[in-house]
């Protein structure tokens, strides 16, 4: 019965994280996308209530993916800890979330990036700017979490101002 219960809870989280990015793929509107982030983030609060150690490496990723989008700074250090027990468990794309939630909360907290995973959209140009950085990682240490290089980074933006819609 326990393994029937943890297969449905991780299902439910698959269909979430699958709701949380389709949203951010078809570049869906501000507002839109900040309710279902509401819901989500509710849901996820949810199922974590004292069930992350009966969850699989991909849903704990999954979880820690939807309180990086909606949470506040506690959260994010929940999603830290989930981000930390999936990497642990052999998610590979965890240890991109854990610089990913640190980067999210450095700026939260108005410091710079460490690693180059946080940007904003300059109102004026219209195009999307990286965050600034302290310069503390290498392009190297970048590779090793699973994170593009700072020259990939800027190509890849400049590479987008181009695109017509």
């Amino acid at each position: 019965m326990a393994c029937q219960h943890n297969k449905r809870l991780n299902q439910i989280i698959k269909l979430l994280f699958t709701l949380d990015q389709k949203g951010r793929l078809k570049k869906s509107e501000v507002g839109t996308l900040q309710e279902g982030d509401r819901e989500r983030y509710v849901l996820a609060k949810l199922i974590l209530s004292g069930k992350s150690k009966q969850l699989s490496s991909r849903s704990l990723y999954s979880i820690g993916v939807i309180l990086h989008h909606a949470g506040s700074v506690k959260d994010l250090a929940t999603a830290q800890i989930l981000a930390s027990e999936a990497a642990a468990k052999g998610y590979p794309k965890a240890r991109w979330l854990g610089a990913a939630l640190f980067d999210r909360r450095c700026v939260l907290l108005g410091k710079p990036q460490r690693y180059g995973t946080q940007f904003r959209l300059d109102t004026q140009s219209g195009r999307m700017r990286l965050i600034p950085t302290d310069g503390l990682c290498s392009d190297a240490e970048r590779r090793q979490l699973g994170l593009p290089t700072l020259p990939e980074i800027m190509e890849s933006l400049d590479q987008h101002a181009n695109v017509s819609v």
